[in-house]
């Protein structure tokens, strides 16, 4: 059975993350297949209020991840949040196709660093990470 849980630091710490970001400054969603943590969603921002999102999975990992993220790019630029950015990792096989159907494009020749626009209806980025 598949479950959904808002992202929370406990989360980072199962999956053996020491470094996360002050939960005042991220959201996000987890999955788990069987009570095993499956995967881990997060969409953060920085000192300079730039949004960037991580995403990692391991085996067993749904096909609903792909909806579930695209709902959350939907909240997101429904709080009016202008782009999402993410670093491609090319050590993680398939990670460019990943990103290319999210949406996102690489912003440089070195395709490290990729940009998803999201069209903003006015509100601001607090409004979903209050």
């Amino acid at each position: 059975m598949i479950a959904r849980e808002n992202l929370e630091v406990a989360h980072f710490i199962e999956w053996g993350l020491e470094e996360y970001p002050h939960p005042s400054r991220f959201f996000g969603f987890v999955l788990r297949r069987d009570g095993e943590l499956v995967a881990i969603a997060l969409i953060w921002v920085d000192e300079a209020e730039k949004w960037w999102g991580n995403f990692a999975m391991r085996p067993g990992c749904p096909r609903s991840v792909h909806a579930t993220t695209m709902d959350m790019f939907r909240r997101m630029d429904e709080a009016g949040v202008p782009a999402i950015w993410a670093d491609c990792n090319y050590d993680i096989p398939r990670a460019e196709a990943w990103l290319l159907r999210l949406g996102f494009l690489p912003v440089d020749d070195e395709k490290k660093e990729w940009r998803r626009e999201l069209y903003s209806t006015g509100r601001r980025y607090r409004d979903i990470v209050q």
